[in-house]
């Protein structure tokens, strides 16, 4: 055991990230599929398109393909036109299209927060040094460069503001939102704008090459040569005890 900082490398931490994304998508998706069936969220998908018939039948048109408005002369236009003002001014359709647009964010947002609180937040307290199931199988763990065990609040930080908001939550409501079609160039913006921040991260920083250990103050070591602390003073007794070994040893 080394008690100096012992840097993961770039393809161990990769491999771990990889691991654990894959779990906590299949917590996520299972968690939106349990919301969406306790909101009927199929049901509601299938009368906001029987609204949309509905008008498409009443007004001869065809309402999905915007592709085909181009085609419409003049007239036709104006009637299509006059039904989408029709279902603009539909309650029913406002508030049916406001819980299908709604909806999806909500799967997502809840889905993204408890499976990464689970595999980022709880896991790390159960498996100890901050370590998820992708980073015990790599011997990976999270700590304070100076070989100090990082506190749970640093934990609960780096779980929920930088992996849970900043780098799963917001893009991935964001894809939604660009999906539904309900968000314009802002979305593809945001994400190059994040994009271009965690680039800047990495190139920056060596051992906090991500936003979320750069939030937390914490960095991924590698475990196999690392000696970890359960403390500061541990950390300053240890040091001490090796120099006094050292001063000893140089004076034979």
């Amino acid at each position: 055991m080394i008690y100096d900082f012992q840097k993961a490398s770039l393809l161990k931490r990769i491999s771990a990230f990889l691991l654990d994304f894959v779990l906590i998508t299949i917590i996520a998706t299972f968690i939106a599929f349990i919301i969406s069936l306790i909101s009927h969220y199929t049901d509601l998908l299938n009368e906001f398109k029987g609204y949309y018939a509905h008008y498409e039948e009443l007004y001869g048109v065809t309402l999905t393909d915007e592709a085909l408005y181009n085609t419409y002369n003049e007239a036709q236009k104006e009637t299509y036109n006059q039904a989408v003002a029709a279902m603009n001014a539909d309650q029913d359709v406002i508030r049916c299209w406001g819980l299908v647009s709604t909806l999806p964010v909500v799967m997502v947002s809840v889905g993204l927060l408890v499976s990464t609180l689970l595999i980022e937040f709880v896991m790390p307290l159960i498996l100890k040094n901050g370590q998820t199931i992708g980073k015990k199988v790599f011997k990976l763990g999270v700590i304070n460069t100076n070989g100090v065990k990082c506190t749970n609040f640093q934990l609960f930080t780096r779980a929920l503001l930088g992996k849970c908001t900043v780098e799963l939550m917001l893009p991935g409501i964001i894809i939604v939102m660009m999906l539904l079609q309900t968000m314009g160039i802002v979305g593809p913006i945001v994400l190059f704008g994040l994009a271009i921040i965690q680039g800047i991260i990495f190139l920056s920083n060596l051992n906090r090459p991500f936003f979320h250990d750069l939030i937390a103050k914490t960095a991924v070591c590698d475990l196999s040569t690392q000696k970890v602390f359960n403390n500061y003073d541990e950390m300053i007794a240890f040091k001490t005890e090796i120099d006094r070994k050292k001063v000893e040893s140089s004076a034979y």
